[in-house]
């Protein structure tokens, strides 16, 4: 066993490196796919959570999907501190045409429109402020017709 901790990553800074691993997610909805038994995963894993199979290649998801649920937030609490430009917060489960769920805000689309069963495409938007005033980008969803 090492003598040193697990490191402990601050979610509300920033990290160049971070953001440049991670970069291929949160732009492109790209996961990874086991070449033994074919399990889909996303965000991107090292490991097959079904068989345990170190053997993934990367898989892009599909832009397109079905929302599943909905939650619509009015009010900025403490959680949504960097979000004040983003109220309401529409969270949502929506599952992409390959069958897998994200979890991600949907933007842009009238509150009524947001329902169990619409359509939803992936549009690249700001997420959040960071504490040092620059935007963090990655995706988000749109109803379509």
């Amino acid at each position: 066993m090492s003598e040193f901790q697990e490191q402990i990553y601050r979610h509300t800074t920033a990290s160049a490196t971070r953001s440049w691993r991670e970069r291929r997610g949160r732009y492109l909805l790209e996961g990874t796919r086991c070449k033994k038994c074919g399990a889909i995963h996303f965000p991107r894993r090292t490991v097959c959570s079904t068989c345990n199979s170190r053997e993934l290649e990367p898989c892009r998801h599909p832009a397109t999907g079905v929302i599943l649920e909905a939650n619509i937030c009015w009010q900025a609490t403490g959680v949504h501190f960097g979000y004040g430009e983003n109220i309401p917060r529409i969270s949502t489960v929506i599952q992409l045409d390959d069958g897998v769920c994200v979890l991600a805000e949907v933007t842009e689309t009238p509150v009524e429109q947001i329902v169990p069963g619409a359509r939803v495409e992936m549009v690249l938007r700001k997420l959040h402020r960071e504490g040092n005033s620059t935007w963090m980008y990655g995706y988000k969803f749109v109803v379509v017709s």
